[in-house]
């Protein structure tokens, strides 16, 4: 190719990248809006620059890691042979920077098992397990190691039945085990190894004896038996662990989605859809040395009692699930009356009016604080399980989380519920354009895939921020393995050591009953009290802000 059209195009891209900048710092929704969040000053706006007219260094620079990252593929797959699995992604090697016990995420079933069931609880779902497509899923029976500066995976080196374990615990001889107890054995389970010394990246503990979920059992018939997943975030985001887990064990299933392998929506071979997709590509190419500043710029400096602590991995988590719908509705009433406000925006005002409460009890406000808010395409998928069966089962072993920070206010105690919504909802609206989006999965997933680990873990070490908070879409009830009815789902996050982050909230709407899980190293809050009385202040702050936004509503009609 014409090295004088190389620098041409690359010319072209830094002058409209620039033009770009200038209207992205002068006429930003949330630069107007919300200067308090984001601002820009005379150096950063010089750095901003330097970054968009080296941008061909910069591609230079990229192109020698992805030689040495495809030299490194070639060497281990010399060494390894068959058993090679090929190196982690972009998504997944974030994942591995943190220990094993940090990357750790858990999902707790609780199902009503029928007692004139012939076969015991343990047995009926070992047999089913034994019959899921995991064991087709060459994810599922490998571990990941590391070399010349990337993890890998080693295909064939874990089997089934070391991923199979009993839960083996009793109260005192009964024949029901208690709550305090069975929650005992969970926060044990955190501390339990995965197979191989923490190499492999699931396994499932089954019950053996029944448990009291619920105070009162109305149901005779039956009893409430758990089943825990526990798998390493390389191996599953949240999303797709649960698509997993429904395909598998649902008597029902979810619905194929219409989507391309990457994530964006099919489109009929037009030429007005071929233009489109043109443009918005060409966007994304515009538009991603200012995102990739933005990414740095965004990288927070988080200092409150909340966050910065070196992380001790020991964890503890607290939950909460209403018992009738209530809340997902509360909130769904709450975003249609405020518009352009979403689900998450509502949850994350409620949660940034609870954390307010905890830091003003201690003293030491913060005015913000920053999470990470990880998302992923087509999560809402999991709120339809299709009312047909669909025999096919699918194991969907992907990460394909994109995340947004957002920053929460904390410290401004006379700002009203709303208002707080409306701050958190600009940021939303902000991060969440579709440009905006595929340009910062571009940087990122491009960065993250050739950056050597110590180069990675260097990056993340710039960064502070004092949690992470998923929303976690879930279907309405089902059952499973022929009319188990599944009564709750509870999910935990993980911790990040590299950002100092130890606190994580996941939000769960299984039933269409709200579920909040709050999990927090033990260096941060070492009290389950404190955990408990935010995850409850979380339900308060829903109700506070509803009325809020009815009040105001009253108001504007009267």
């Amino acid at each position: 190719m014409d090295t004088a059209y190389v620098h041409t195009v690359l010319q072209a891209w830094a002058v409209l990248s620039v033009l770009y900048t200038l209207v992205a710092v002068k006429y930003s929704h949330l630069m107007k809006n919300n200067p308090g969040f984001f601002t820009i000053n005379f150096t950063e706006f010089g750095w901003l620059l330097l970054i968009v007219l080296f941008a061909p260094v910069i591609t230079v620079f990229m192109l020698v890691l992805l030689a040495y990252r495809q030299l490194v593929r070639v060497l281990i797959k010399l060494k390894h042979g068959k058993d090679f699995g090929g190196l982690l992604n972009a998504a997944d090697a974030v994942h591995v920077l943190e220990t094993s016990r940090e990357s750790k995420l858990g999902v707790l079933f609780v199902l009503k098992y029928k007692k004139s069931n012939p076969t015991s609880f343990y047995q009926t779902f070992e047999n089913a397990v034994y019959s899921t497509s995991l064991i087709i899923c060459p994810k599922t029976r490998a571990i990941f190691q590391k070399s010349m500066g990337y993890f890998y995976y080693l295909k064939n080196q874990v089997t089934l039945s070391e991923c199979i374990h009993k839960i083996t615990v009793t109260n005192d001889g009964k024949k029901v085990t208690d709550k305090s107890t069975f929650m005992q054995f969970l926060h044990e389970r955190e501390d339990t190894p995965l197979p191989k010394d923490n190499a492999g990246l699931w396994d499932v503990f089954i019950g053996t004896n029944p448990i009291q979920w619920k105070s009162e059992n109305t149901d005779e018939d039956a009893d409430f038996y758990p089943i825990l997943f526990r798998y390493h975030h390389s191996l599953f985001d949240g999303y797709h662990l649960l698509k997993t887990i429904f395909n598998n064990f649902s008597d029902e299933r979810l619905p194929k989605q219409v989507t391309q392998q990457g994530g964006l929506p099919t489109v009929r071979c037009t030429m007005s859809a071929w233009i489109r997709s043109y443009i918005q590509h060409l966007g994304i190419i515009v538009i991603t040395p200012w995102r990739l500043f933005m990414l740095t710029k965004t990288l927070a400096k988080d200092c409150n009692m909340l966050c910065g602590k070196k992380l001790r991995n020991e964890k503890l988590f607290g939950f909460n699930i209403e018992e009738t719908p209530y809340y997902v509705d509360s909130i769904k009433t709450a975003k249609k009356k405020v518009p352009g406000t979403s689900f998450t925006d509502v949850v994350l005002t409620a949660i940034s009016m609870a954390l307010t409460k905890y830091f003003n009890a201690s003293g030491d406000v913060p005015s913000h604080i920053t999470v990470a808010t990880p998302e992923v395409p087509h999560a809402t998928n999991l709120l339809q399980i299709a009312t047909t069966r669909n025999t096919k089962k699918q194991s969907v072993c992907e990460n394909k989380v994109k995340f947004s920070l957002r920053k929460l206010p904390i410290g401004k105690q006379h700002m009203s519920a709303d208002k707080k919504l409306e701050l958190i909802s600009q940021q939303g609206s902000y991060f969440k354009n579709p440009t905006a989006v595929e340009a910062d999965y571009t940087v990122t997933h491009t960065l993250f895939a050739l950056l050597p680990v110590p180069m990675l873990v260097r990056l993340f070490n710039t960064a502070r921020y004092t949690a992470i908070v998923t929303n976690l879409p879930g279907p309405r009830a089902t059952s499973f393995c022929n009319g188990h009815s599944l009564q709750d789902i509870v999910a935990w996050s993980i911790s990040k050591e590299t950002t100092r982050t130890g606190i994580s909230f996941l939000i769960s709407t299984y039933d269409n009953r709200l579920g909040v899980t709050m999990t927090a190293d033990r260096a941060i809050i070492s009290r389950y009290e404190d955990i408990d009385s935010i995850v409850k202040n979380i339900y308060i702050a829903i109700d506070d802000l509803t009325n809020s936004i009815n009040h105001n509503d009253i108001a504007k009609a009267g």
